[in-house]
């Protein structure tokens, strides 16, 4: 079906022929949260919120074969409506300690015998540990003084999510964190 963007007044076939006269006839009058088009055999008027759902409908889902997408939402019911779970995973989110993968080197992992990549890999995770180090503790901190202060294992949750998603994004990024906080 062919959906145009800027008027609620959409063609009932997709065919090219129709298409074309679709766009060629882009008068559009709005009255009553209804917008409607100069009459046309192959136009239909429909609500505004008849659009939005058409509109959502026929949008495939970006996320609907990706597996992190999947988890992420059933995480999110999950905390919102199981308090034991929330409190659960507000907790090992807390406590969590971020990995990287260790970068490959000319296609392969750096050995010890390639002292320079072995260098630069052993000096990076170093460094990357230290911050990770420093982010734990921030976590930690943020349960901790939410937990004393009474509230709810899914609002510390969603805090600890809120914070994730202001980490600096090359943080994010190696960690892939950023693949779970864009669904806060």
């Amino acid at each position: 079906m062919f959906v145009n963007t800027t008027s609620n007044t959409h063609p009932t076939y997709g065919t090219s022929s129709v298409a074309s006269n679709y766009q060629a006839n882009s008068n559009v009058f709005k009255s009553d949260n209804t917008n409607t088009r100069l009459a046309n055999a192959d136009s239909v008027s429909i609500s505004d919120n008849a659009y939005r759902a058409l509109n959502e409908a026929s949008q495939p889902s970006k996320d609907a074969a990706d597996p992190v997408s999947v988890a992420a939402k059933k995480l999110i019911d999950n905390v919102n409506n199981d308090p034991e779970f929330a409190d659960e995973m507000a907790q090992a989110y807390a406590y969590s300690i971020d990995l990287k993968p260790i970068p490959m080197v000319n296609g392969h992992l750096p050995t010890v015998n390639d002292t320079e990549a072995w260098a630069q890999m052993t000096q990076g995770q170093a460094e990357f540990e230290t911050q990770a180090s420093s982010i734990r503790d921030q976590r930690i901190q943020l349960y901790t003084n939410m937990k004393a202060n009474g509230a709810s294992g899914a609002d510390i949750f969603k805090s600890i999510m809120e914070f994730n998603k202001n980490l600096p994004s090359d943080y994010q990024k190696a960690t892939r964190i950023d693949q779970f906080t864009k669904y806060f």
